[in-house]
């Protein structure tokens, strides 16, 4: 089963527009995101919620503790995200 009518038609999903997509594969990907939606929550430590910025600040706290021969934690890398975070509000 393709994705759209047409095999020429194929491309990367993220350049495709919706409309171009199959009715059945768009009805899928409906369901899947209904699903996803409302059965999902943000992750969060205490009030603090994990953002775009935040997951990107814990990667790069987790990799250079990595890269530095230390063992890294995700409670760690939190806690500088954290406090960064809290630093650039100012």
């Amino acid at each position: 089963m393709f994705l759209t009518d047409g095999l020429c038609e194929l491309k990367p999903l993220f350049l495709m527009q919706l409309d171009k997509l199959r009715p059945e594969f768009r009805a899928g990907l409906d369901a899947l995101t209904k699903f996803v939606f409302e059965r999902t929550r943000p992750k969060q430590i205490g009030a603090t919620v994990m953002t775009g910025p935040v997951l990107v600040g814990i990667t790069e706290s987790y990799l250079e503790a990595l890269n530095n021969g230390a063992v890294p934690t995700i409670s760690s890398s939190w806690q500088v995200c954290i406090l960064l975070g809290t630093l650039l509000s100012f």
